[in-house]
């Protein structure tokens, strides 16, 4: 009978006198691991070098916190060469060499609790295996609105589509949404600056096709699923019986391409609701009729609100948005913005209110004019192209707001939209970086304080993102799509 060494099993005192941080590098990668389910990107589109995924992770212990991941590239060969005998000495073409880089920076997020016992708060007791999960939900949720954020912020004509190619956020409308042909378009748009494909193969004529991934918000996807030609393409193009899409809720694929639809949840945190596909937030101070300017605050409730320091903007135009230490889109006041408010309760349940801001700090959002009955100072009759209670709008509008209701991002005619991508492979890099040289890609930090009677925790670790780019600085690896969604009770806007 075969025999085999027996395991030499270490305890917690063993692997510590070997090593002095493997309890708290065990506590970091605990964390990282288990809040890979907040980071959507971590569902099937992060991958290694060589994967073929559209985020590729690419980190360096060797890059300290705050310092750059250079990565390289390389433009093909362009020239017309040589023919017969003519000289040669003189027409060899120059490789042309590029490179972008993923700036790395710290980003630590902490939770307290007090009258507890300091012994209660040690590694690997109930205490701290909720708050382990906890930060490492909350970091993996920033690395995914990161990604999402960069994507968006480094689009440019180039590689961005409207649906039903209306030019911009201002020409759309309720019709305008995510449709069979923006898939098909987009398709055109990534071959053309020739994306890599997730998955290349041959056509039944032999000719290579790429094949690319759409990530959407689900609000933004769900309204093609109503359509006829999709109800078409599943009832006579796809797969029979219970695996169909019709049956299993997923979308069929659509010119060689997947749909991916994110649930994106309005979730009862202290913290931004919607993703910066989706910029939503839910009131926290109750509006009044008024004529008057005022900040439209977040946060779901007076306690929400009360609160300074949630970014419960952070997804909408205007607000300066950085993370791990890194801004990635500036403040801005030069471009007047509008947010519808649906009523969710009260007597004006299912009723909107429309107002224009050009000030967003992230966490409120200042108005400049206020739709209503009757002009006076900031209160105005017609905002943008929207004119109280007329036209579509006859009998939904409403200047009354109670608390959690709905502030959703719209263009000036009313219409909510959203953002999405069409990914292919390597669309943007990211990768952790060392923070202090020696502790690998996060640290567990600690606070005692009152007498070792309150407590902190906290994760911090370094990370960076960037987009792919060509050594012509075109990010050709995806596409930004623009839509309109329709929340249910907005009006059909023409």
């Amino acid at each position: 009978m075969a025999s085999y060494t027996k395991l030499n099993v270490q305890t917690v005192s063993d692997m510590l006198s070997q090593n002095s941080n493997a309890q708290v590098t065990a506590w970091v990668m605990r964390a990282l691991q288990l809040g890979k389910a907040s980071c959507v990107f971590y569902d099937n589109f992060i991958g290694g070098t060589g994967s073929g995924k559209p985020i590729i992770e690419m980190s360096d212990m060797n890059v300290k916190a705050g310092n750059t991941l250079v990565v390289p590239t390389l433009a093909r060969l362009g020239g017309p060469g040589v023919q017969g005998n003519g000289e040669r000495t003189g027409q060899e073409e120059k490789m042309r060499q590029g490179s972008f880089t993923t700036k790395t920076g710290r980003h630590w997020w902490g939770t307290a609790l007090d009258s507890v016992a300091k012994n209660e708060t040690v590694i690997g007791t109930q205490w701290d295996l909720l708050r382990n999960e906890a930060l490492g939900q909350l970091c993996n949720k920033e690395k995914s609105d990161t990604i999402q954020m960069e994507l968006i912020n480094n689009a440019s004509g180039l590689n961005t589509i409207y649906a039903n190619n209306v030019g911009s956020v201002e020409n759309l409308r309720s019709k305008d949404y995510f449709l069979t042909d923006t898939v098909s378009e987009g398709q055109e748009v990534l071959a053309t600056n020739a994306a890599k494909g997730m998955n290349i193969r041959k056509s039944t004529a032999g000719a290579p096709y790429r094949c690319f991934t759409y990530y959407l918000p689900h609000l933004g996807a769900s309204a093609m699923k109503r359509t006829t030609k999709y109800k078409d393409l599943i009832q006579f193009a796809s797969e029979r019986g219970d695996l169909n899409p019709g049956f299993t809720g997923d979308f069929a694929m659509i010119d060689g391409c997947g749909i991916y639809s994110d649930e994106v949840e309005d979730h009862d945190a202290y913290g931004p609701v919607g993703s910066p596909c989706l910029p939503r937030a839910r009131l926290g101070v109750a509006i009044a009729a008024g004529t008057g300017t005022f900040d439209i605050q977040g946060g779901g409730s007076a306690e929400g609100a009360a609160l300074t320091a949630p970014l419960y903007f952070r997804w909408f135009n205007n607000s300066l948005w950085s993370s791990f230490n890194v801004t990635r889109r500036q403040a801005s006041t030069s471009t007047t913005r509008y947010v519808l408010i649906k009523n969710v309760t009260g007597s004006d349940a299912g009723k909107f209110g429309m107002y224009s801001y050009t000030t967003n700090n992230g966490n409120k959002l200042t108005i400049v004019n206020r739709l209503g009955s009757a002009a006076s100072s900031a209160r105005v009759t017609t905002l943008g192209n929207v004119t109280w209670n007329t036209g579509v709008w006859n009998g939904l509008h409403t200047d009354v707001h109670p608390v959690g209701s709905i502030v959703m991002e719209c263009n000036s005619y009313g219409q909510t939209f959203c953002y999405g991508f069409g990914l292919g492979e390597m669309a943007a890099v990211a990768g952790h970086a060392n923070i202090d040289g020696t502790l690998g890609i996060g640290i567990r930090t600690e606070e005692h304080r009152n007498h070792n009677m309150d407590h902190a925790i906290g994760l911090e670790t370094a990370w960076g993102c960037a987009v792919t780019q060509r050594t012509d600085g075109l990010a050709n690896n995806y596409i930004l799509t623009v839509s309109a969604y329709n929340p249910p009770g907005l009006p059909n806007i023409v």
